[in-house]
């Protein structure tokens, strides 16, 4: 482990009151996410993010609102995979309908819809 990651992790134990058993598990996470972090602020919002996910961890109660929220998440983005594929059905609709009325003088000779 890189010694500036040394130095994050003991700012998480100590400032954050993450445990140390915690800091290890999610030491070489810490240390990439550090490296692509560009700025101290980023590292901070991280090192703040991962104190609140040990704080849901320590919590029952917490942890089955987090699942909560995960399955209303995961029931949202199937909603918009769906209407992210309406929408291309219907700009491929409206790209022909364009391309029919630009050539009015064309025949139909496909189905627009």
């Amino acid at each position: 482990m890189a010694k500036n990651a040394k130095k994050w992790l003991e700012l998480l134990e100590e400032e954050y009151g993450v445990s140390p058993e915690f800091a290890g598990h999610i030491s070489p996470l810490l240390e990439r996410a550090l490296e692509e972090a560009s700025s101290a602020d980023d590292c901070d919002q991280l090192l703040r993010g991962l104190a609140a996910a040990y704080r849901a961890s320590q919590s029952p109660r917490q942890l089955r609102t987090v699942d909560e929220v995960s399955v209303i998440v995961d029931e949202f983005l199937g909603e918009l995979r769906k209407m992210d594929e309406s929408l291309k059905v219907l700009g491929a609709y409206l790209e022909r309908l364009q391309e029919r009325v630009r050539l009015p003088h064309r025949p139909v000779e496909r189905v627009l819809h």
